[in-house]
């Protein structure tokens, strides 16, 4: 579950810097955009954080690809 997302925005020359951190199953997770938009760094953003938190959602006993 993807909740309390806290937005922040900077404005790095003519790139945007978009920085959130979202609680994904009770776990604060950082993730970091860079785009001229806004919008696609605030998007970049969230997949980022998203990516960032499904390594630690890997159970280490999981099969790996069977050969």
């Amino acid at each position: 579950m993807l909740a309390g997302i806290a937005h922040f925005e900077f404005e790095v020359d003519t790139e945007d810097a978009a920085y959130i951190e979202a609680d994904i199953d009770g776990d604060p997770v950082w993730g970091v955009g860079l785009h001229t938009s806004s919008v696609t760094a605030s998007l970049r953003a969230v997949v980022n954080a998203v990516n960032r938190a499904l390594p630690q959602r890997t159970a280490p006993d999981a099969p790996g690809p069977s050969h």
